[in-house]
């Protein structure tokens, strides 16, 4: 494999055995010279079983947890300095963004392990008042680094983690951290940061 380097310069390198990496000579790309070992360890251990281990089902309860540890990688960009926080219970935080609505946070518990914010717009009605929705309130879990989205209104019903009867509980939650993850890269786009 080829990389040019520019100028007319190109490096080679080829993989070898047992996830050897192979340099060959920083000239031209038909300059032929002695390969150069760059890396020599095994790059997985058990090579055979990435192939035999499959991605989780979607809608299962492993796709959840991926789920949960993306929303949380999402949430670090949108505020990088989530472990400053403010304390207090209550506190709202705001991001104009690019364009559109602000985003509100507001800060409902913060402990040591986790903190649980609500994430929402002010949308102004007619009447001069406002409608806060989406709304959802995600649950932090700092050392375990997941956010779990656990309650919030999604197309003016209430949905809460706990699941409606009849409703599998898995699926609710599903619905609402697809929401959050996809809501989330929305904001990102839209060039929101908090603190």
């Amino acid at each position: 494999m080829a990389f040019p380097l520019g100028g007319g310069r190109s490096i080679q390198l080829s993989y070898g055995d047992v996830g050897r990496i192979l340099a060959c000579g920083a000239g031209t790309t038909s300059y032929a010279c002695e390969p150069k070992l760059l890396y020599d360890a095994p790059i997985m251990k058990y090579p055979a079983l990435a192939h035999a281990v499959p991605a989780p089902p979607l809608r299962s309860f492993a796709a959840l947890m991926e789920l949960y540890e993306m929303n949380f990688m999402l949430m670090r960009r949108l505020m990088p300095g989530m472990a400053a926080l403010p304390a207090t219970p209550g506190a709202i935080l705001s991001s104009q963004g690019e364009s559109g609505l602000p985003l509100m946070v507001e800060v409902l518990e913060q402990d040591r392990f986790t903190t649980v914010l609500r994430l929402f717009y002010r949308l102004p009605k007619p009447d001069g008042s406002f409608d806060e929705a989406p709304d959802l309130q995600v649950r932090i879990y700092h050392d375990a680094r997941v956010a779990e989205a656990i309650s919030g209104r999604l197309r003016g019903r209430d949905c809460v983690a706990q699941g409606q009867s009849g409703e599998r509980c898995l699926d609710v939650r599903w619905r609402l951290n697809r929401f959050l993850y996809k809501w989330l890269r929305f904001v990102l786009h839209r060039r929101h940061r908090i603190g």
